[in-house]
C-alpha cells in the first residue's frame, strides 16, 4: 500500500499495489462474470487514477505560474506550462449555411495546462 498526502486538503490518500491485484485478478477469470468484475475493477482503477493526475495538476500549474517556469526536464520526465491563450477556430454551423470561411473566424479561450511527458528506456 501506498500513502499520497494531498498537499491543499492534507487528505491521506491509500493507493493498493494495482499491478499486483490486476495479475491476481486475471489469473483468476475463469467465467464471463470474472470478465466483467475485472473489467470494472480496472475502469474504477482509471477513474481513481485521472483523478489523482488531475489534483496534481493544479499545484503544478500554481508552482509554475507564480515562479515563471515554463519547462521543468530530468532523466525520467519533462513537465511544460502551457499558457491560456485564444484560438481562432472555424464556426461550422454558420460556414455550413453561407459555404464561407474567413468572415466566420472567432477568438476561442483555450485553457492553461501542463505536459507531462514519461521518457523512454532508449531517450
Amino acid at each position: 500500500m501506498k500513502t499520497i498526502v494531498n498537499s491543499e486538503t492534507g487528505e491521506i490518500i491509500e493507493i493498493e499495489e494495482t499491478n499486483e491485484i490486476v495479475e491476481k485478478k486475471l489469473n483468476e477469470i475463469v467465467s464471463l462474470d470474472d470478465v466483467l468484475d475485472a473489467i470494472e475493477m480496472l475502469e474504477t482503477y482509471e477513474q481513481k487514477l485521472n483523478m489523482y493526475k488531475a489534483q496534481l495538476k493544479e499545484p503544478l500549474i500554481k508552482l509554475f505560474k507564480e515562479n515563471g517556469i515554463k519547462t521543468f526536464k530530468n532523466d525520467y520526465l519533462t513537465i511544460s506550462y502551457v499558457e491560456s491563450t485564444l484560438q481562432k477556430r472555424v464556426d461550422n454551423e454558420r460556414l455550413k449555411q453561407d459555404g464561407l470561411y474567413e468572415k466566420y473566424l472567432k477568438l476561442v479561450p483555450v485553457s492553461e495546462q501542463i505536459r507531462i511527458t514519461k521518457k523512454g528506456k532508449n531517450d
